[in-house]
């Protein structure tokens, strides 16, 4: 019997291209998490966290392009995650909207609410209404949230940066170009189905609603460590 073939039905059972792409990346997945940095909350809590900071960077990153706040500090010393905390304190940003993570982190509502609420309990995060928006629920890291978020990426991204010199540079760089050849095709997809409309007979789309790109390449995770 030649090998990969189903004595049932003759199909084989040789994976697609697809299943092995989905397979390596939810593998890859699953061992970054393994580097989960600290024991105080769940992977899922930290990334929720993680995520929050990133679109806070991406608000502050649409201002500076709209001349609305200076542009950053540069230089060896320069804190980003820091400049962030002080811009979001001192603008009045009330955080992030929990739709705007859903979308951000291709979670239900639901689900975010359940992370934000677990995150709420042990004093990370803090919810906010405004009286001119009272339907809307914002969410921010409070002092020990930005504090935790500081320490955990410091550590989760340095074990990233060994993983990164072990390789070598080309082929990080390699890598990193065929992530973004994938975005960009996954990208067109979103795009070309969002134009078609919704499939017949109220089938779901192959590729859910695009929340656009997350954290900029110059975000505070990768200018910390350029900082340091």
């Amino acid at each position: 019997m030649p090998v990969g073939s189903d004595p049932g039905n003759g199909e084989s059972l040789m994976e697609s291209n697809g299943r092995r792409l989905f397979s390596a990346l939810k593998e890859l997945q699953r061992r970054i998490m393994g580097f989960h940095p600290a024991a105080e909350i769940r992977p899922s809590e930290f990334m929720m966290l993680h995520s929050m900071l990133c679109c806070l960077m991406r608000r502050l990153e649409e201002e500076r392009s709209a001349g609305q706040t200076a542009a950053p500090q540069t230089g060896k010393g320069h804190d980003v995650g820091q400049e962030l905390r002080r811009w979001v304190e001192s603008s009045g940003c009330p955080g992030v909207k929990i739709g705007e993570l859903s979308a951000f982190t291709h979670q239900t509502p639901s689900g975010v609410s359940q992370t934000i609420r677990a995150l709420e309990e042990k004093g990370l995060v803090q919810r906010e209404t405004l009286s001119s928006d009272r339907r809307s629920v914002y969410v921010r890291p409070t002092g020990e949230g930005w504090a935790l978020a500081r320490r955990m990426e410091q550590d989760f991204f340095s074990r990233l940066e060994t993983l990164a010199d072990e390789m070598g540079e080309e082929e990080t760089n390699q890598l990193i170009a065929l992530v973004d050849r994938l975005l960009v095709i996954i990208d067109r997809h979103r795009a070309e189905e969002a134009a078609e409309g919704p499939p017949a007979g109220g089938a779901p789309a192959v590729f859910p609603p695009a929340p656009g790109r997350p954290c900029p390449r110059d975000s505070h995770t990768e200018r910390m460590d350029e900082a340091r």
